[in-house]
């Protein structure tokens, strides 16, 4: 069932008023380090937007292509709490009954773990693209048997029109920086009544600040502001309504580049580039067999959306639509 537009207007504004606040260890980039004094890790890292190394699309390939031997090991390990526990649950249930005869593009596929583990789930075929050569590399040695090719998720031109029933893309639409015109061309890729399934960074928890008071190893995540009623001063963390560009280096290696957009601008480029929505998930984590030193992490997980999962589908004719935009999208 298609969900109304109007049902996804009340999505996603302000979880809290006065902030949504939690605390980690100066160590988050390191799930490998215990837990201390009652702390956690934080495996998906932590935003470092102030960074002036760290620039570009450029960057995010060239420095996953780098280290695309310890990506390829962390994610075929299980090593990676955020896509173990909390995306993929998700994620893979959707697919299992999606797999079936299907041909699928995995787009943003890393090193090929997703492709074969689609491809087990009773696919015709599978075909893997990401912009990192590196990572192209890892994956072509681990499953020789699936087809993969180098190609940026701006840049799937040279697949033919209505060559797929499903595209399947994991935590790669967030390095997108414009969506609607990629999606219009994913539309393309995909027959009628195909399905386009995504995730992707959840704008609230990717919208907040990081606040660190000098020589304290704690740190605060932020998402509102204190107000002084007598001055009128205000102070605001984060930013949830713009669409901005924000700068990590994940793992304290990988330098990427992500764009972070209020859920209104997702719908919209989705609305416009002719999709319908059948179902939106923001995942928790699954509480089963998680490792100590996740067990804060995953606390919050239980409260605190890291990611949001689309599943879409293309019409079986074309759409007629009048495109929505902010001055007149019932979502405003």
């Amino acid at each position: 069932m298609v969900i109304p537009s109007y049902k996804l207007a009340y999505l996603l504004i302000i979880y809290a008023v006065r902030g949504i606040i939690w605390q980690m260890s100066d160590k988050t980039s390191k799930p490998e380090a215990e837990p201390k004094n009652g702390l956690f890790t934080d495996p998906a890292g932590v935003p470092d937007a102030k960074d002036p190394k760290q620039a570009g699309d450029e960057k995010t390939a060239d420095s996953y292509s780098q280290h695309s031997s310890f990506w390829a090991e962390r994610m075929r390990s299980g090593g990676s709490f955020s896509h173990t526990h909390i995306e993929k649950p998700v994620m893979y249930e959707k697919m299992a009954r999606l797999a079936p005869g299907s041909t699928v593009l995995c787009i943003g596929c890393g090193s090929g773990e997703e492709c074969a583990e689609v491809a087990e789930m009773g696919t015709a075929k599978v075909v893997g693209t990401d912009i990192s050569a590196g990572l192209i590399d890892e994956a072509k040695k681990g499953f020789p048997d699936i087809e993969f090719h180098v190609a940026a998720a701006e840049d799937h031109a040279k697949f033919a029109a209505e060559s797929f029933d499903v595209i399947y893309s994991s935590l790669t639409m967030h390095y997108v920086k414009n969506w609607q015109p990629v999606f219009t061309d994913y539309l393309r890729l995909l027959k009628p009544g195909g399905t386009f399934l995504f995730s992707t960074n959840h704008p609230i928890r990717w919208g907040m600040d990081m606040v660190r008071n000098q020589g304290s190893r704690v740190t605060t995540m932020l998402l509102g502001y204190t107000a002084e009623p007598d001055t009128l001063q205000v102070r605001i963390y984060g930013d949830y309504l713009n669409h901005f560009t924000k700068h990590d280096r994940f793992m304290k290696k990988i330098q990427v580049t992500y764009y972070n957009r209020p859920f209104s601008k997702m719908w919209h480029d989705i609305k416009n580039a002719g999709f319908d929505i059948i179902d939106i998930v923001e995942p928790k984590s699954v509480e089963k067999d998680v490792p100590e030193r996740f067990s804060g992490f995953s606390k919050i997980t239980q409260k605190i959306p890291y990611f949001i999962i689309f599943e879409l589908k293309k019409p079986l004719t074309s759409p007629t639509h009048e495109p929505v935009n902010p001055t007149n999208s019932p979502a405003q």
